[in-house]
C-alpha cells in the first residue's frame, strides 16, 4: 500500500508540475440538508493536494455561514469584497489555521457589488498565482451563472448523488449554465456507496445532458458514503491521518488527479483587468 500511495503521490506531482494554475469551483446539487458535505469533501481534497506538494487554498463562496466560516477558520477574518474595498490587506483576509491548506471568503452575496467584479477577479488571479490549486465553494445565482467571470472560466464541477432530486438540480444547474456561458464542458462528482453505483448515477446524467443539451460532461470520481469521516470531522482531527484510517486517501488521490486533466485551466482569465490600481 505504502508503493502505491508514493506512485499516485509521485504522478500527482507530475500532473502539477505541467499544469498552469487553476481556480476549481464546486457547485452541490446535494441538497440544503447535506451542504456540511461539501466543506468536508473539499477540506479533505486540499489536503490531498498539499500531502502531494501542491499549496492548495478554498475560496468559501456561497454566503457568510458562521458555521462553515468556523470550519474553514475565517469566522473573524475580512472578505475578499472588503479586501477589493480598500478596508482590509489581502493577508488579514487568509487564514492558514487548517494545517493543511489556507483559506479565504468571497464576501456575503449582498456584499458582491457587480462593480467590484474586476477587482475580485484581480484577487481570484492573485490566489491563483500563489497556489497551484484554487477550491471554490460557491454557487449559481438566479439567472445567472457564477458570481464572477474567473469562476466561469475555470473549471466547473457539479456534486450530486443518486437521489432523483439530485440528480434534476443537477441537470437544472448544467442547463443554467450552459446558457448563460455558453457550450463546455463540466466535471461531475458522485457521492455514492460504491464505484459502481457512481458510475451508474454518471452515465445517466451524461447521457441527459447530451440529448438535450448537446452538453459533454467528464467524470471525475465518486466520493464514499463512509461514517467514519463525517466523525473525524466533527472532532477536528488532522485531515491526512483521516484519510489514511478511513481508507480513502487513494479516492481522493484520484479524483485530485482527474481535475488536474480537466481541459478547462485557469489560462482563459486576463491578468491584466481594465482597472489597475485595485488593492489585490
Amino acid at each position: 500500500m505504502a508503493s502505491q500511495h508514493l506512485d499516485q503521490a509521485e504522478g500527482l506531482r507530475r500532473l502539477m508540475a505541467i499544469s498552469p494554475p487553476r481556480v476549481i469551483s464546486i457547485i452541490s446539487a446535494l441538497g440544503s440538508s447535506t451542504a456540511s458535505l461539501t466543506h468536508r469533501m473539499l477540506s479533505y481534497l486540499a489536503a490531498s493536494f498539499s500531502h502531494d506538494g501542491a499549496n492548495a487554498h478554498i475560496i468559501y463562496g456561497i454566503d457568510d455561514d458562521p458555521d462553515v466560516l468556523k470550519h474553514y477558520g475565517l469566522l473573524h477574518r475580512p472578505s475578499l469584497t472588503e479586501v477589493t474595498q480598500g478596508k482590509r490587506p489581502l493577508a488579514q483576509a487568509i487564514s492558514s489555521t487548517r494545517s493543511h491548506f489556507t483559506s479565504s471568503w468571497l464576501g456575503s452575496y449582498s456584499q458582491v457589488d457587480p462593480l467590484l467584479a474586476p477587482q475580485l477577479n484581480k484577487c481570484i488571479h492573485s490566489l491563483a498565482e500563489a497556489h497551484e490549486v484554487v477550491l471554490v465553494e460557491t454557487k449559481v445565482r438566479p439567472q445567472q451563472a457564477l458570481p464572477l467571470s474567473s469562476l466561469n472560466d475555470g473549471v466547473i464541477v457539479i456534486q450530486m448523488n443518486e437521489k432523483a432530486s439530485s440528480l434534476k438540480f443537477a441537470y437544472s444547474l448544467i442547463k443554467q449554465l450552459h446558457h448563460q456561458i455558453g457550450k463546455r464542458e463540466f466535471g461531475i462528482l458522485v457521492h455514492g456507496n460504491t464505484a459502481l453505483n457512481a458510475n451508474h448515477v454518471f452515465t445517466k446524467i451524461a447521457s441527459v445532458a447530451r440529448r438535450f443539451l448537446g452538453v459533454v460532461l467528464q467524470y471525475v470520481g465518486y466520493i464514499p458514503s463512509h461514517m467514519h469521516i463525517a466523525e473525524t470531522h466533527k472532532t477536528r482531527r488532522n485531515l491526512i491521518g483521516a484519510m489514511s484510517s478511513a481508507g480513502v486517501a487513494n479516492i481522493y488521490h484520484e479524483v485530485a488527479k482527474r481535475l488536474l486533466r480537466q481541459m478547462h485551466a485557469f489560462t482563459a482569465f486576463d491578468p491584466h483587468p481594465m482597472i489597475q490600481d485595485a488593492p489585490c
